[in-house]
């Protein structure tokens, strides 16, 4: 946004869209609803359970993205471990060496 115009200075933003990531923004932030109401100038703090919802789900998608990269990353080091002891790497060798 320019100051000198107040207009945004491109195509890809609206005043709504902005509005709107402020009100997540602010759920993530863990306001509670009447804050972020407050916060949006709402008069209601039931009016701030739709950003509340979105922050939710977010927060949902992003466990869900840990949990299967710790699964793959498990799965990955299982095959190395596999693979490690197929190549006989894993063979206790004698410390004192021979006879």
């Amino acid at each position: 946004m320019t100051l000198r115009t107040g207009k945004l200075d491109s195509d890809r933003y609206d005043l709504h869209g902005l509005r709107h990531t402020r009100g997540v923004e602010l759920a993530l932030a863990g306001c509670s609803d009447a804050e972020g109401a407050a916060m949006m100038g709402h008069r209601s703090p039931s009016s701030f359970v739709q950003y509340r919802r979105q922050a939710d789900r977010i927060r949902l998608s992003d466990a869900a993205a840990a949990r299967v990269a710790r699964l793959r990353e498990q799965a990955g080091n299982a095959a190395c471990k596999t693979e490690w002891k197929e190549s006989g790497k894993n063979i206790v060798r004698n410390e004192k060496g021979p006879g």
